[in-house]
């Protein structure tokens, strides 16, 4: 771009500011943050990197949400002012940054019956779906609970990300770092991740957003149950 040159933003972008902007003016958003240590899931991810292709850090945390949600069905939701509506299964957007600067979310249909496994090849197809720009319609209604990779770098810690309504919550994970931690009074290095839970204080409050951080942050303390669906006939296993 030069100097004093005027950039008419994208159909989708425009699109996007508008429906952020009601997004803001219509609820009452607040965000807690929160920093996760995911020793166990990148002590995983390397194991399989070793025996041929791994899911993505971006697809653990998509197993992880699922089961999290599950425990958590308010924030996998509805909101429309004056009731909650509570979806019957998870699906999930997740953010996709296009080349051309536009951003979509496509969702995961389902993601609750699907394995680590198949999560990664859903979700790769959906991208990739997505920067060939030939999303439907339907790979982009539905979500009950939308991810967003926000970032890239150790730079940027913490994001404060906007609920797309009519959802009432959505999260942001930044690149994971090393830093200190304390374990058994020790002072050691680890792999964290740095969350942020964007949610409608008009449908949930403080205490529930902690909650569902805490349970995210055990849940992916124990990664190797991720092979297996959350969902299945009876609901939650």
């Amino acid at each position: 771009m030069a100097e004093g040159e005027t950039v008419r933003l994208s159909p989708v972008q425009r699109q996007t500011a508008k429906f952020l902007s009601r997004s803001l003016a219509e609820t009452a958003q607040v965000t807690i943050f929160g920093e996760i240590d995911v020793t166990a899931m990148i002590a995983l991810r390397q194991r399989m990197k070793s025996d041929g292709a791994a899911p993505s850090v971006t697809h653990f945390i998509i197993a992880a949400l699922a089961r999290t949600l599950r425990r958590h069905p308010q924030f996998n939701a509805a909101f429309d002012g004056t009731s909650l509506t509570l979806q019957p299964q998870v699906d999930l957007g997740f953010a996709v940054s296009l080349s051309n600067g536009d951003l979509v979310s496509p969702v995961l249909h389902g993601v609750g019956r699907m394995g680590l496994a198949q999560i990664g090849q859903s979700a790769r197809a959906l991208a990739e779906k997505a920067q060939s720009g030939l999303l439907e319609l339907a790979d982009l209604k539905g979500a009950g609970f939308t991810f967003s990779s926000v970032g890239t770098t150790a730079t940027a810690k913490f994001a404060t990300p906007v609920v797309p309504i009519p959802q009432v919550a959505i999260l942001a994970a930044m690149a994971i770092r090393e830093q200190a931690v304390i374990r058994d009074g020790r002072v050691e290095i680890a792999p964290v991740l740095p969350v942020s839970l964007s949610f409608d204080h008009r449908a949930l409050n403080g205490a529930a957003a902690n909650d569902f951080l805490q349970t995210l942050a055990d849940v992916l303390s124990e990664p190797e149950t991720f092979e297996s669906p959350v969902e299945g006939m009876g609901g939650e296993t």
